[in-house]
């Protein structure tokens, strides 16, 4: 979802590459059949765009201004294109138009090509990109840049911003749904490289302080996509893992203005409903759409503002926003047992349907947004009825039909089709807002059906005929990483995981820090998929959870595995952590 899209049609076969802002450079050898044209057509959608063909070197250059959002107005992609192989031939074209041995085109929709004056053998074209100038895109093709961040390198890294138009010498990223990534992906930064981790959370306050609001959706810039501010997950996260080498004061500042100040009306920054939360407890589903889900998420990314509080030794601030955290009651109807939208009077919304998507949810319906309380797991149990009732609840969540109405949405959305595609009920795992919910029966005392359902999505829910869903900047691959490592970060904002069922006999996680993770199950099959006992090299670890400290240091964890559920169940001092029991 970039918001620039260059793309070369090679031949008659039409063989594609593109190249988006995430990929700045690419290398291609080109086979092309005897008997057909050696010819190279790149083809720029709508916008302005220039073209600069210089025959003698064998290069194509120029930009292209078109775009899909997210980027000031004079915002470009420039390019540079270079052959191994003499260009007989080139020139430009728009509709059926084309002007051969032109050197310049300037206009809209406009395309180019190239033609080789022989292809006896493979000819390498080298392709780079950049938002700066031409120049630097050949630079950056002479460097063979080759990561993918978005700066840019000027003897140090620049980046020219999506925020304000202007060329930053600092990292900045670029392309992230921080909506579903704070679930799983940078937890597993956090474990795996938090060297990394902390550049990029850095270059998200660089986004901050460029454009003045933390981002909600960056492509490349200010998105207005999902809700609620869940950059302030990931940056509570990565300081509670213990994550250091980025500004946590000015990540901090812009935290508070998400959680007091209101952002801009189409949702490109801040908290739409913010004023009502703050006031009243809850958003109100007559003001703003999908509010109950706004509510619970506000209340979460409160929570996680309390974390770096408690940090920086903010204590007010940390009582504020603790409290603050709780507000997901609110929106509780014990009428119906789900969360629902509440009007500002007070009152619920009606007529209310368990099955209808949108209107006071987020892509899903009352069956997969009413979870959504990853801090405080034993109080969403406790509005449940307690842990009989959540267990039933859930287990009628994973028994009805994949049934949904389509509600404010109008049409059927690919989310809907894909929890409708697999037997698994209600349980959308095609969607983000259901990827905790398995593991909230350890919480309820029933750790084996979290054992039992987890591994049933590992086996049937990742595979070329099961997968079921949008893979969302990595958010669906690192839930099966965790998943099959058998533990599960169900809160990021606080440095734990809970406990589930490996998927392999044995694990070696390497470490950054020169350690091993070590997950060893030496009993396990696909029959034993029920944890018995879990050990911490050697000791015996009682506790459903398990600390992130623990994990990042080195250890080995190992499960014994049966295929009965284990008959010594959780005692309630050793249940995860929620907000309700700290």
């Amino acid at each position: 979802m970039g918001p620039h899209y260059f793309r070369t049609f090679l031949g008659r076969n039409r063989t594609s590459v593109e190249i988006t802002p995430t990929e700045r450079c690419a290398l291609m050898r080109l086979n092309f059949p005897e008997g057909e044209p050696a010819r190279m057509i790149i083809d720029l959608f709508d916008g302005q765009c220039e073209f600069v063909f210089d025959e003698a070197q064998g290069t194509l250059s120029g930009f292209t201004r078109a775009n899909s959002g997210g980027v000031p107005d004079d915002y470009a992609l420039y390019f540079y294109i270079e052959t191994d192989s003499p260009v007989k031939d080139g020139g430009f074209f728009k509709g059926g138009k084309v002007w051969e041995g032109e050197k310049r085109g300037l206009g809209d929709k406009l395309g180019a090509f190239l033609e080789f004056a022989e292809h006896s053998g493979p000819i390498t074209v080298s392709i780079a990109t950049s938002f700066i100038s031409v120049e630097q895109a050949q630079r950056n093709l002479q460097r063979e840049v080759g990561d993918r961040i978005f700066d840019e390198v000027l003897g140090e890294s620049y980046h020219y911003s999506p925020y304000d138009g202007e060329l930053h010498p600092s990292v900045l990223y670029a392309d992230n749904g921080f909506w579903g990534t704070h679930r799983t992906v940078y937890p597993l930064l956090a474990l795996l490289d938090p060297d990394r981790l902390a550049e990029v959370v850095e270059g998200w306050v660089q986004a901050y302080r460029e454009g003045g609001w933390f981002p909600k959706w960056t492509s490349p810039g200010y998105r207005a996509c999902m809700i609620g501010t869940h950059l302030d997950a990931v940056v509570a996260d990565a300081c509670v893992r213990g994550v250091t080498g980025f500004d946590l004061e000015t990540a901090y500042a812009a935290m508070l203005k998400n959680a007091n100040e209101i952002g801009d009306e189409a949702g490109n920054y801040g908290r739409r409903g913010i004023e009502a939360f703050a006031n009243l407890g809850w958003v109100p589903h007559d003001e703003v759409e999908h509010a109950a889900s706004r509510t619970q998420d506000f209340a979460y990314n409160d929570f996680c503002v309390a974390q770096v509080a408690k940090a920086l030794g903010r204590e007010d601030d940390y009582r504020r926003y603790s409290e603050r955290a709780f507000y997901y009651r609110n929106t509780f109807n014990k009428a119906t047992d789900f969360m629902q939208g509440r009007l500002r009077d007070g009152s619920w919304e009606t007529p209310f349907d368990e099955f209808r998507w949108g209107g006071a949810y987020i892509e899903g319906s009352a069956w997969q947004c009413t979870w959504a309380v990853p801090h405080d797991a034993a109080g969403l149990i406790e509005l449940l009825g307690g842990p009989q009732a959540t267990v039933d609840k859930l287990g009628k969540m994973l028994a009805l039909p994949p049934r949904f109405e389509v509600g404010s949405y109008n049409v059927e959305i690919h989310e809907m089709t894909e929890m409708g595609a697999v037997d698994f009920g209600q349980y959308a795992h095609s969607n983000q807002p259901v990827h905790h919910v398995l593991y909230l029966y350890a919480f309820a005392g029933a750790a084996h059906r979290t054992q039992y359902s987890v591994r049933r999505v590992l086996n049937e829910l990742y595979s070329p005929q099961g997968f079921s869903g949008d893979e969302d900047n990595g958010e669906m691959a690192s839930w099966y990483i965790f998943s099959a490592l058998g533990f599960y970060p169900f809160c990021p904002g606080h440095p734990s995981y809970v406990l589930g069922s490996p998927l392999f006999k044995k694990a070696t996680v390497h470490l950054p820090n020169g350690k091993e993770l070590i997950i060893e199950a030496p009993s396990n099959d696909a029959e034993n998929i029920y944890v018995q006992e879990v050990e911490v090299d050697g000791a015996a670890h009682p506790a459903a959870d398990i600390a992130h400290q623990v994990l990042a240091g080195g250890c080995i964890l190992r499960f014994a595995m049966a295929d009965q559920p284990a008959d010594n169940p959780c005692a309630p001092e050793h249940l995860p952590f929620s907000l309700s029991i700290k």
